[in-house]
Order: C-alpha cells, then structure tokens, then sequence
C-alpha cells in the first residue's frame, strides 16, 4: 500500500478496501474473504498459484482489513450485549438499597458494611459494563456477573434475616 494511503487507528479502511477490492476485479480476480471453505477450495488454491505477486499483495491487503473488519464488529456487538446486562445489575443493586434501607438502623454494622461492599461491587461491575474500551471477554464479565449476584444473594439473605426479627420481634431500638 502507497504510504498516501491512510488506514484508521482501528486498521481498517472501507475505502481503501472498496479500492484494492476494485483493483483485484480488474485483473480478473473475484475475491473471497478469508475462510476455511476458502483455504480448502482447490480452484482459490490454483488460481492463486497462478496469480501475479501483485495481486497477491493486494488479497493480503484485503485479507487483513477483511479481519480487522471483523474484529471491530465482533467487539461492537459485544459493547452492545454488555450494555444489553446493565439494568439487571442496576435492578440488583436497587434491590439491595431498598432491603438496607429497610433494616439500616436494627442491622449489625457488619450486615450493614458488607452491604455496601456489594454495592461498590456493583458500581464496578457497571463500569466495565458500560466502559467503551477495552471491552472485557466474556468469560470474565460472565464470572464478575455470577460474582455479583452470588455476593446479592447472600447479602439480601443476612439483610432479610434482620428485617425478619424485626417484624418478628418489634424494632430493638425505638426511636428516641
């Protein structure tokens, strides 16, 4: 590729992929992204034997902007499904307001603390939901997620406790 010819910070250019792609046409090269159909097809492995180290040049151009291409739209879709979890995380923690709100002032400052920890857990983990780049894999978002309801569940579990005895037995310490 000419030095003129300026690809993005993202390594890919449709225009310039519009361009080697024509210029491949007008050497009679109709051209297939990279595939393993295409790698076993023995008519693509003849003709590009025969082709010219130009041509070959430019399907390796293509070839990688035809991967980049990919690359950028895999991790778009993959913002997209992590944005598509935040209102359940955010649902979570609402939940876990509304439960501490509940029993802040009869709960032990333990309850209480380990409460918030799962909170600011969840403030984290909505940054990383909603962080633009690097996007996470999703093993590690699949296992901060289990993480966080896993943390939700046991901490509603004590908060709910406390709220029991206190329906069950009256508030401990009646306002004053």
């Amino acid at each position: 590729m000419p030095k003129k010819e300026k690809i993005g910070s993202d390594g890919y250019s449709e225009e310039i992929y519009d361009a080697k792609r024509n210029e491949l046409e007008e050497l009679g090269i109709a051209y297939q992204p990279p595939s393993p159909e295409r790698n076993s097809d023995e008519e693509w492995k003849s003709l590009n034997d025969e082709v010219s180290h130009e041509a070959k040049k430019i399907i390796a151009t293509l070839d990688r902007l035809s991967a980049n291409a990919k690359r950028l739209a895999e991790k778009d879709e993959l913002h997209r499904e992590y944005l598509g979890l935040v209102p359940r995380v955010e649902e979570a923690r609402e939940e876990i307001k509304k439960t501490l709100a509940e029993v802040s002032d009869t709960a032990s400052f333990g309850v209480v603390r380990e409460a918030g920890e799962v909170l600011r857990m969840g403030d984290e983990l909505e940054d990383v939901l909603q962080s633009e780049s690097p996007v996470q894999p999703r093993s590690l978002v699949r296992m901060l997620i289990e993480e966080f309801l896993n943390a939700k569940k046991y901490v509603l579990g004590k908060l709910r406790k406390w709220l029991g005895l206190q329906h069950r037995y009256g508030d401990p310490l009646p306002p004053a």
